[in-house]
């Protein structure tokens, strides 16, 4: 069934998903797609997870709890922008949905809401370990680092200056470097 929603889902020059189509092209009921994922959403839901974890996610949650903070953030930005260039497609795809179906924005979401706990754990250890330049803020740092990890950063970078992943990464370290940490972090 989420090989047949990705596959409905980049049919189309604008994405779409419609469960009972879903259903057609796996060959299954309808009803079983709502067992199985609950709503239009839950299926979305799903397909986001797929693609993470076809990308590589537990790979980027082990880097971003490395004991050293900069080390944390400095690997999973480039975890992180390997992860969208090996499934460009599916987040550009993903995103688009989201902004114009209601319920797959309620999917996407959820995902930035964890990107976001995610960045103010990382600011967090940052303040702690007195990494953070002075005069930056915990609330602050956690913003510019949930910024940077998001997927239109990474895809302007990446298609709108044509630049490749490491570039990318690099570029995104520079930022949190200039920005928000101490010289000798």
């Amino acid at each position: 069934m989420l090989e047949a929603g990705r596959a409905q889902l980049n049919e189309s020059e604008v994405p779409s998903l419609n469960v009972g189509a879903v259903a057609d092209r796996a060959a299954v009921a309808r009803s079983t797609v709502y067992a199985t994922f609950g709503s239009k959403s839950g299926l979305v839901s799903a397909l986001i997870d797929d693609t993470l974890e076809r990308a590589g996610f537990q790979r980027l949650v082990e880097l971003a709890g490395l004991s050293d903070p900069v080390e944390a953030i400095d690997r999973s930005l480039e975890q992180g922008c390997q992860m969208m260039e090996s499934e460009l497609t599916s987040f550009r795809r993903l995103s688009l949905l989201a902004r114009l179906d209601p319920e797959a924005a309620v999917s996407l979401e959820k995902t930035n809401k964890g990107r976001l706990s995610a960045a103010r754990s990382l600011a967090r250890r940052l303040h702690q370990a007195r990494m953070l330049k002075d005069g930056v803020r915990v609330d602050e740092a956690a913003s510019i680092l949930w910024l940077v990890t998001s997927f239109p950063t990474f895809d302007e970078l990446y298609a709108g200056w044509g630049l490749d992943v490491e570039q990318v990464a690099q570029r995104l370290r520079s930022i949190v470097h200039g920005t928000l940490l101490r010289a000798d972090a």
